[in-house]
């Protein structure tokens, strides 16, 4: 009888600690998912920026402010969430050419 106990015991933390890592591993997908969503979105704004900003360079019109909010607020913060993408994905997974990569973004900044 100490025995089943005992057995039953140790299932019930190997199930526990599962669901624990399982849990973990859930979690820092979906931040995963969520940061390359950001990268998408603001680089798509980017984008967006800078096709305005060409037009209005055409048509002689002021484009200070897209250029401004772009250089201050958007790419800043794309290279802010592209590094926190790397950082969680270089965590768990080896890559021999991680730190090449933050070299390339580090000299976009």
């Amino acid at each position: 009888m100490q025995i089943e106990l005992i057995i039953g015991s140790v299932a019930l933390i190997v199930a526990s600690w599962q669901l624990y890592l399982q849990k973990k591993e859930q979690v820092r997908n979906s931040r995963i998912n969520s940061l390359i969503y950001l990268s998408d979105m603001l680089q798509k704004r980017i984008n967006l920026y800078s096709d305005i900003i060409n037009e209005r360079k055409k048509n002689n019109q002021n484009y200070k402010g897209h250029a401004e909010r772009m250089k201050t607020e958007l790419k800043p913060l794309l290279y802010q969430t592209q590094n926190e993408l790397i950082s969680i994905i270089s965590k768990t997974e080896k890559f021999e050419y991680i730190d090449n990569i933050k070299k390339a973004l580090e000299n976009k900044k």
